[in-house]
């Protein structure tokens, strides 16, 4: 008798457990940043990432410094500049400026040390 309930239990424990979802029905996006109702970055399940803006094409003048993502200076970056269109991974060592805003052209893309 005892074997019958405890088959009944482990029936009943599986048929009310919830189903695991399979992956394809997962959703592939994992983070979704929006701003005034536009989608602005997203991570997708794969770790591919997204990232719009709106690119002010200002030519090679400091028109773009006050939304500089890093501010400017030195430290380890990977950053993506939407005014400019420009993306920069690496280091600037300390007291130089290879990356600040006066030093960046509109659709670049640079990366390394000291680059």
């Amino acid at each position: 008798m005892r074997t019958r309930t405890l088959a009944a239990a482990a029936l009943a424990a599986a048929l009310l457990a919830p189903a695991a979802v399979p992956a394809h029905a997962q959703s592939g996006v994992l983070l979704r940043l929006r701003s005034g109702g536009n989608e602005r970055f997203r991570v997708d399940s794969s770790g591919a990432f997204l990232a719009r803006g709106f690119v002010r094409d200002v030519g090679n003048t400091t028109g773009c410094a006050a939304q500089h993502p890093t501010g400017g200076g030195a430290g380890t970056f990977f950053f993506w500049h939407p005014c400019r269109g420009s993306v920069r991974f690496g280091r600037v060592p300390t007291a130089q400026t290879n990356w600040d805003d006066a030093n960046m052209d509109d659709f670049t893309f640079a990366g390394g040390n000291q680059v």
